[in-house]
């Protein structure tokens, strides 16, 4: 006996929260960027506020500026295709991934030198 299975529901996503998400995406860019150009990258925290300076503030930034488009990416080709199986979205989901691991090895090492 063969059970029906149900359609998949499709990804739907409004322009909207797309234009928002792109819009946020570059307000944390440009606000990135000022701190760099300040020395004095600043984060709010639960316990307060963070500073960030120099060679700290550089590498937080480096790993914005690649989360931000691999992210985008991983969203045009999960709402293409309704899941993650393809090229784009992997290698996407790679350097995503491996730009948050190599800032934590980056803090960690920072912290103990």
């Amino acid at each position: 006996m063969q059970r029906d299975i149900a359609p998949q529901a499709k990804n739907s996503v409004t322009l909207e929260s797309l234009v928002g998400a792109m819009l946020l995406s570059a307000a944390f860019l440009v606000y990135g960027a000022y701190g760099l150009y300040q020395n004095d990258l600043l984060l709010p925290t639960r316990v307060g506020i963070q500073h960030l300076q120099s060679i700290d503030a550089v590498a937080f930034y480096a790993v914005v500026l690649i989360a931000v488009p691999t992210n985008a990416i991983k969203l045009r080709e999960w709402m293409k295709h309704g899941d993650g199986n393809s090229n784009a979205f992997k290698t996407a989901d790679f350097y995503s991934k491996l730009s948050v691991y190599a800032y934590i090895v980056f803090l960690i090492i920072d912290i103990f030198s």
